[in-house]
């Protein structure tokens, strides 16, 4: 088992295992209700339970072909950045020949993919502390993600000026507003003739690739509807374990009035450990299709 392996196990055991364990000290809890009782006034239609089941298997699967869609459609964006770059790098060495401009240019496009890179994860306020929240949950009290603010201010001084660098962090876009500085650095190469004019056009060609690359990871950065599709199936999700022992009291009816004391023990008490694994199934479902909310936190 290699290490990305065990890593999204502690993941998915961190996601939902104090939900499990809620679940499972609620079943038992109506279980011993039911047994100091009369429970015939516990039990739920096992059919409702049904058609809650299914609906929320088929929303959730739904939920998780999207998260890999989206996943593989990142993948091909992330190789095209790529090949842009190295695109930019090896025209802006042949065009410049050299000159210090050269590096200026490389050190500015990777200021251009740490403030992209912040700009696709960070953006509202309740997302910065949901992620710090999780991430901080996940690694520690001590984790702070490269994205933050001033990790990316101390990020973007070791590329660019203390001018561009205002700017920068000033602007809405961050991206955008390198791409726009490296425009300016290219029409200034034009003006005192160190570039020709073929390149110029070569290069300003990359910017303009760069630019469709960036508003098409915007584009995929997360759905309008990310929040309230996430509250409608942590609604969902939570009703199921609510009824879900109760639906089973009523499906294992024939068990649990048996006439042997032993066996309709048994029958009841079974539904502890069976309301905590469907309920794992269905968080463990819901946990790996999370990815269609947030696809650029996959790739840490």
């Amino acid at each position: 088992m290699n290490t990305a392996t065990l890593h999204a196990a502690r993941g998915l055991l961190r996601g939902i295992g104090w939900p499990v364990l809620q679940a499972s000290a609620y079943a038992a809890a109506v279980i011993t209700l039911y047994r100091w009782t009369d429970g015939a006034w516990i039990r739920l239609p096992a059919s409702l339970l049904v058609l809650l089941g299914g609906a929320l298997a088929i929303t959730l699967g739904f939920k998780l072909a999207r998260s890999s869609e989206r996943f593989a459609e990142l993948q091909r964006l992330q190789a095209a950045i790529t090949a842009a770059s190295r695109s930019w790098n090896a025209l802006a060495h042949a065009a410049l020949d050299g000159a210090p401009a050269v590096q200026q240019l490389h050190q500015r496009h990777l200021a251009w993919r740490a403030a992209l890179r912040y700009q696709l994860r960070f953006d509202e306020q309740w997302e910065q502390r949901r992620h710090d929240r999780n991430r901080s949950l996940e690694y520690g009290l001590s984790y702070q993600a490269p994205e933050k603010p001033t990790l990316l201010r101390h990020t973007l001084a070791r590329h660019v000026g203390a001018g561009e660098q205002v700017r920068i962090m000033a602007a809405e876009s961050p991206g955008s507003e390198v791409l726009a500085l490296q425009g300016e650095a290219l029409e200034a190469l034009l003006t005192a003739d160190q570039l020709h004019p073929a390149a110029f056009l070569q290069l300003h060609g990359l910017l303009h690739e760069l630019q469709r690359l960036q508003a098409q990871a915007e584009r995929m950065k997360a759905p309008p509807d990310a929040r309230a599709q996430s509250l409608a199936e942590g609604v969902l999700l939570g009703l199921f374990a609510l009824l879900l022992p109760l639906g089973l009291l009523d499906a294992m009816g024939p068990l649990v009035l048996f006439d042997d004391h032993i066996i309709g023990a048994l029958a009841c008490w079974i539904i502890v450990p069976l309301s905590a694994l469907l309920v794992a199934a269905f968080l463990g479902l819901a946990w790996a299709a999370q990815g269609s909310d947030r696809p650029f936190d996959a790739t840490e």
